[in-house]
């Protein structure tokens, strides 16, 4: 089964940007599929695990320079670099080198 690309979503953010204005895009960083990592949360004792769609950094820029939009910079923090108490701290220090997170900033 063909795994959904972003494209559609892009577009409608392009669609309703004004002219001038900017796009931040942020998700946990594709490569946490190649982990088994899955997105989760807990609330009221309840764990949620969230869908995890691995989009490429790639399938992210393409959609948005499809859409019409700059992009003007990428960037891609660590795991390393997420504040403590948000991850267990051996998670931290065994994949502190490991991209956590994956912001593109782009322009109408």
């Amino acid at each position: 089964m063909p795994r959904p690309r972003p494209g559609h979503a892009l577009q409608e953010f392009a669609r309703v940007l004004q002219n001038g204005g900017h796009l931040l895009i942020t998700d946990f960083h594709p490569v946490h599929t190649l982990y088994g990592w899955k997105t989760a949360f807990k609330r009221a004792g309840v764990t949620y695990h969230l869908p995890t769609i691995a989009h490429t950094k790639d399938d992210y820029q393409e959609a948005i320079t499809a859409s019409g939009l700059t992009i003007l910079e990428v960037a891609e923090s660590l795991v390393g670099e997420v504040p403590e108490g948000y991850l267990p701290e051996e998670m931290r220090h065994m994949y502190a080198h490991t991209p956590s997170c994956l912001s593109i900033l782009a322009h109408k």
